[in-house]
């Protein structure tokens, strides 16, 4: 097989039109998408899902959960705070010290360490 190299051929340009609204959801707003034949609830609910989190992905503090409703009629998806901002109000609580008895050190040394061949019945390890 040859394989012709091209010069002077334009890249075309994207064209990305956004199937679902991600990019003007405040958080709290949801919209809802109707099951077909070819795409039950849960595998709807899957996609919305994936495409949900592939736009978080991009965009940094944006999540998303799904539901299905209607008894398998339809998918809705809402836009949630971050984890972080779940957390903002929760006490901080520090980690109990750790007892003097429960310290071990390591010395460092700049020597090699020595290799020694270990003889295992069967093989040398």
């Amino acid at each position: 097989m040859t394989i012709k190299i091209e010069n002077g051929v334009p890249i075309p340009t994207r064209i990305e039109a956004a199937v679902y609204p991600f990019a003007s959801m405040e958080i709290g707003d949801s919209f809802s998408v109707p099951t077909t034949e070819d795409l039950p609830a849960e595998k709807l609910r899957q996609r919305l899902s994936a495409n949900g989190a592939n736009f978080a992905k991009r965009h940094l503090g944006v999540r998303f959960t799904t539901r299905v409703e209607n008894n398998g009629g339809s998918v809705r998806i809402w836009r949630v705070p971050p984890k972080s901002s779940l957390l903002a109000d929760a006490p901080v609580v520090s980690a109990p010290p750790i007892p003097p008895s429960h310290v071990r050190t390591h010395t460092l040394s700049d020597e090699a360490p020595k290799l020694t061949a270990r003889v295992v019945k069967g093989g040398r390890y």
